[in-house]
This record gives structure tokens, C-alpha cells and sequence, in this order.
């Protein structure tokens, strides 16, 4: 999930050069759900800060679920993710291709 057009293109390629063809981007939190409850991913990466709202509700929904994912911000302090998920990954952008993929291979072994 990323609100950024430009962002959002450039992790789609980075993952279609690494072999993974089946990428959907959605830019809000109700995309997102959506997303989940009709065509559930393996993996999602969430840009947590999205303008007037929170990837909170789209976190929850895939901890829920058992889908594994990771936080994306472009703030250096991560206090202003919940401490529910400070367990979780986070990438800070901009994050190198390489970065954001060995994280990823993280999650899903």
C-alpha cells in the first residue's frame, strides 16, 4: 500500500526485476482492505503514514489473518507506529531495492 504514485511504480519494478510478477498497489486504507477480503496477498509491504490516514486498520486486518508484512515510513523516528506492531519490519524510505527485497525474503523465508 502506497499513497505515492512514483514510489509505488518503482517497488513494483524493483519486485518484477526479483521474479515477482503478481504486484497490486493500492493507495488507501479501504483499497487495501478490499484487496485483502477478495484476493488475499503472501505479502504486504505498508507505507504506514498515508495523508489523512493511518495503515493501522490494514495492519490489523492482515496480523488477523496470519499474512505477514512490513512497514514502509519516511520518518527516522518509528514512535508513531503502534506498539502493538513494534515487532514489525520497517523500511525507511527511500529504501534501496536490495533493501526492501532482503527484508521482504525475511518475512517469507
Amino acid at each position: 500500500m502506497e499513497d505515492q504514485l512514483l514510489i509505488a511504480m518503482d517497488v513494483e519494478q524493483a519486485l518484477a526485476d526479483h521474479g515477482l510478477s503478481d504486484v497490486r498497489t493500492v493507495s488507501s486504507v479501504y483499497e487495501a482492505l478490499q484487496a485483502i477480503r477478495t484476493h488475499p496477498p503472501d505479502l504486504a509491504l505498508l507505507d504506514f503514514n498515508l495523508g489523512d490516514e493511518t495503515s493501522t486498520d490494514v495492519a490489523r486486518t492482515l496480523r488477523e489473518r496470519g499474512i505477514p508484512f512490513l512497514f514502509a515510513t519516511g520518518y527516522a523516528d518509528h514512535s508513531m507506529i503502534p506498539t502493538e506492531f513494534q515487532d514489525m519490519p520497517v523500511v525507511r524510505k527511500p529504501y534501496a531495492p536490495a533493501t526492501l527485497i532482503r527484508e521482504m525474503e525475511k518475512l517469507i523465508g
